[in-house]
């Protein structure tokens, strides 16, 4: 168990090396284990929001699914990106 996450009933939830793994390869523009603590961080401050055994993962897959899109961009593929008005430039399309 490498972190835990307090859930509404007043236990802990372990988050085990086999999850974190997973979104690590699942978020990779996450840094996963920050998540991890502001998501405990989060519940602590908000008890009412806390969550069921069974909700927990719907809970963090949900946190770094927002968190990666938000503010953590894709990366870019090794193909490169084609600007039209760059390409008409350089054909002397353009003048």
């Amino acid at each position: 168990m490498i972190c835990t996450l307090p859930l509404v009933d007043g236990s802990e939830y372990g988050i085990s090396e086999d999850e974190y793994q997973e979104d690590i390869e699942a978020f990779p523009g996450c840094d996963v284990m920050q998540e991890y603590r502001r998501m405990r961080r989060w519940l602590d401050s908000n008890p009412r929001n806390k969550k069921t055994r069974s909700g927990i993962r719907r809970f963090m897959t949900n946190w770094l699914s927002h968190e990666q899109n938000r503010s953590h961009p894709a990366p870019q593929s090794s193909m490169s990106v084609i600007n039209p008005f760059l390409e008409a430039l350089k054909r002397g399309d353009l003048q």
